[in-house]
């Protein structure tokens, strides 16, 4: 196997047990099974990693684990992808204020793994964000997902923060200029005092939640989510709304959404940073549910009640085992059928190779262990397992728990898929059987344990026709009927799904694996003579109110005009957007293309979607058929029309400066930063009293970012949340050169106020925009490509960095805190280059 494990154990001996996942979580796995049986169906998968960036998780995940745990996700993703041959693109985003994407869609295959693992890496540094905005976070998911939705139906929300929706008061120019001063979801509201801010999280937590809101539009368009909250210290109930937006389900009987989310959402409340493995887990292979289990652990020496006990026969390959307890010092024993052990101690790498099988593992944090056991050969490979947890110091802390996945190899198939034709109103005949991943058929009655299968029809629509039930080892083969009286043509997809328990092994019954589901999708076409009419209909983006007309494209003959319609989602402010058509019955019937209007009556930001039911009839009469159309329209609340007035009368004032814009145009151009390539060491900490944290600093070369510039922007480089580089021209004379300066937060230069546009060589050190006085300071080096020279940068802002921070806090009006000892009389820096940078000095 080509990953690393993670699904452990399951069930204990006879009797159930309640596992911490199962406690902590809502919503089940049916969705991220969902997901997984339509990526091993053939669809093309999307998944958005959203990571939460707010400054809170240096004190929730100050290890960065979170970002472990994601690579851990990540690389047996990749797993998966190769082995089942499944198509999966994975973006990377983080949200605090704003949305921001730090990579986009990228397949997760051989060549690039490594690409989207870099992308994941930088948000161990990604821990200084301003605010928890989630509706900003998931409405600027919903939209980047919006366009894979259409090109693939496979699309995942990875979605992690670790506190409750927070937004801050604006109380300076500074903040106000980098975060703006008001929302989407609240425009006519200034984020300028407390009672605004409460004002807007109130509203942003409506918008999100009302019905046709942002998690009604994420069920609309089919996004699976995944929803993991970091809570360390905090009450469970502190993750209410995140769990609402995921599930559905709220506090007592409070609902977020309208729209059904059962199979579209699950949450997972992480307490431990070791929990963050187990909540990543659940969809590390999405087709196959992890069977968990919680139990406590033996004190000193092997237990039962420290057991965890799971039945293998000759259908299983494979299982992949993740294991982990609330104590760093415990140890694991794994016990075979034939009595070979295996000892799993804290920190090392297990390798063992026996007759009938071969286990790998490794620990990837300090309290949970992977482990991958592959099968040789049927004896001694088949029969009773045994995983064993033990505290050798017994002090009676702690728990164990494991997720266990067994790979079978078996599905669930349409035998006959390829040769069949959906006609609505009819009944098919079709064949159902059992097959491995690599389409292999396999005979029902070789199986030693019990196989069943369950069949369904999903429409476009949403509802469902029940195709077959219980179909046991011994009815798969024959024929089984498919009815579609009543049923639309459009799009559908065939849902099977199989539950397989082993074989038992003498008195201890056989385990029941989670059930495996397929999905194929198919077509349902109208009787011969009706026309075909599309299955979804776009009508595009835009920021106004202006109704907007779209043709909905007919094939072959008859003709079909516009029925009853569903609005599903709506944007805040948007009471109603109806859709028309003049042909509206069969008399106005309409042939080639059937031309519709959607005319909202507000304009607000969000989707609007719904569904259409378009009558469909043939050419020389007959009894009308429908066709379920779903629909999507995006909008933008426009700008400001006081700052578009604005906006036009400087124009309108620049237009008498032409020769002055000239020279400005050529100092633009000029003013780029200089080179191939640039790389930077950030490090944070704080700074007073003419000390800082670089004096016990040890530089980590790891953490080098390098950024090559050709073909990027010259102009503009974010180097993390806080230090975004801008370089600036200067138009005191012709032969000024330029300057860099930082845009969004007080800042001084190793060189003074601003640094040369060729920066590298020269350090920075950034302010806390929130607390410049006594906030944490970030220091970026700033070197060419080789980073040869961080040590003499690190040695240079360990000496002046001090009296340059001091010297621009006072300049800005902000008093440090002083040590009883500390000189009155203060210094002075020999150069003036603590004044705060301002981009516009010189305009």
């Amino acid at each position: 196997m080509a990953l690393l494990a993670f699904g452990l154990l399951l069930g204990l001996a006879l009797i159930p047990l309640t596992s911490s996942a199962e406690e902590s979580s809502t919503g089940g796995t049916g969705a991220v099974q969902r997901f997984g049986s339509c990526l091993t169906s053939g669809g093309q998968g999307s998944l958005l990693l959203l990571m939460d960036t707010s400054a809170s998780l240096q004190q929730t995940d100050p290890d960065g684990q979170r970002v472990e745990a994601a690579t851990y996700l990540l690389q047996e993703l990749s797993a998966f992808a190769e082995e089942t041959g499944a198509e999966l693109d994975v973006a990377v985003a983080g949200f605090a204020d704003s949305f921001d994407v730090s990579l986009d869609w990228t397949p997760l295959d051989r060549d690039s793994t490594g690409q989207v693992l870099d992308a994941v890496a930088d948000y161990s540094s990604r821990d200084d964000g301003w605010e928890t905005d989630y509706w900003m976070g998931l409405n600027g998911a919903r939209k980047h997902l919006a366009d894979r939705v259409e090109t693939g139906d496979c699309a995942a929300l990875v979605w992690l923060s670790d506190g409750m929706y927070d937004l801050d008061t604006r109380r300076s120019d500074s903040e106000k200029s980098s975060y703006g001063k008001t929302k989407p979801y609240g425009p006519d509201v200034e984020l300028t005092t407390k009672s605004a801010e409460k004002k807007l999280e109130q509203a942003g937590e409506e918008d999100i939640c009302r019905a046709g809101g942002v998690a009604d539009a994420l069920r609309v368009q089919g996004v699976t989510t995944l929803a993991i909250g970091l809570a360390r210290d905090q009450d469970a109930s502190a993750f209410d709304l995140m769990s609402g937006i995921a599930t559905g389900a709220r506090a007592g009987d409070a609902r977020c959404g309208k729209r059904d989310a059962t199979n579209l959402g699950e949450f997972v409340l992480a307490q431990q940073i070791g929990d963050l493995f187990f909540a990543f887990d659940e969809l590390s292979n999405p087709n196959n549910a992890p069977i968990s289990t919680s139990t406590p652990l033996c004190q000193g020496s092997p237990c039962v009640e420290g057991t965890h006990q799971f039945v293998l026969d000759a259908s299983i390959s494979s299982v992949r085992i993740l294991g982990g307890a609330g104590i760093d010092s415990y140890q694991a024993l794994l016990i075979s059928p034939g009595g070979e052990r295996v000892q799993i101690d804290p920190g090392g790498k297990i390798t063992k190779t026996f007759g009938a099988f071969g286990v790998e593992g490794t620990w990837v944090s300090s309290a949970v262990f992977s482990l991958t056991i592959d099968r040789k050969k049927d004896k001694g490979w088949a029969g009773e397992w045994r995983l064993v947890f033990i505290d050798p110091e017994s002090t009676g802390n702690g728990t164990a728990r494991s997720n266990i996945r067994l790979y079978g190899d078996l599905r669930p198939a349409w035998v006959d898929a390829k040769s069949q034709k959906l006609v609505a109103g009819e009944e098919t005949q079709i064949q159902l059987g059992l097959e491995r991943v690599d389409r292999t058929v396999v005979s029902p009655q070789s199986l030693a344990g019990k196989a069943v299968v369950d069949a369904q029809l999903e429409l476009s629509d949403g509802s469902t026709l029940p195709i077959v039930e219980g179909l046991t080892a011994d009815e798969l083969g024959k024929p089984v009927a498919l009815d579609l009286a009543g049923a639309p043509s459009g799009s559908a997809k065939v849902r099977l799904v199989l539950s397989l328990t082993t074989a038992p092994a003498g008195q201890t019954p056989g385990t029941t694996l989670e059930p495996q589901a397929v999905e194929y999708p198919v077509t349902i076409e109208p009787p011969p003579a009706y026309p075909v009419v599309a299955s979804t209909l776009d009508f595009g983006g835009n920021d106004s109110a202006d109704p907007v007309e779209a043709d909905l494209s007919l094939g072959g003959s008859g003709c079909a005009w516009l029925g009853k319609q569903e609005t599903l989602t709506l944007p805040e402010g948007v009471k109603e957007a109806p859709v028309t058509s003049e042909a509206n019955d069969e008399n106005t019937c309409a042939t080639d293309s059937l031309q519709v209007v959607l005319t909202p009556d507000s304009v607000g930001s969000g989707l609007v979607s719904g569904t259409l039911r378009v009558m469909t009839v043939p050419e020389d009469g007959g009894a009308p058929i429908p066709v379920v159309v779903n629909y999507t329209y995006e909008m933008e609340r426009p700008a400001d029309a006081k700052i578009l007035w604005v906006t036009f009368g400087l124009l309108l004032f620049a237009g008498l400066l032409i020769p002055l814009l000239i020279l400005a145009l050529v100092k633009w151009w000029t003013a780029k930063i200089p080179g191939t390539g640039l790389s930077w060491y950030v490090v944070s900490g704080h700074v007073s009293d003419g000390s800082s944290f670089l004096t016990r600093h040890i530089p980590d070369t790891s953490r080098v970012t390098r950024y090559s510039l050709e073909g990027q922007d010259r102009r503009r480089v974010r180097i993390s949340d806080r230090t975004t580089l801008q370089t600036k021209p200067y138009m005191r004379g012709v032969a000024s050169p330029g300057r860099t300066v930082v845009t969004n937060a007080p800042s001084v230069f190793s060189t003074g106020t601003h640094g040369p546009l060729a920066v590298q060589g020269t350090w920075v050190a950034v302010l806390d925009p929130l607390d410049p006085a006594h906030g944490v300071v970030e220091l970026v080096a700033l070197m060419s490509p080789t980073a040869d020279s961080l040590e003499r940068l690190l040695s240079d802002a360990r000496d002046n960095m001090p009296s340059a921070v001091e010297e621009l806090r006072s300049k800005l009006g902000a008093k440090p805190r002083r040590q009883q000892d500390e000189d009155d009389w203060g210094a002075t820096p020999s150069a003036d280059r603590s004044q705060p940078s301002d981009p516009s000095d010189d305009w």
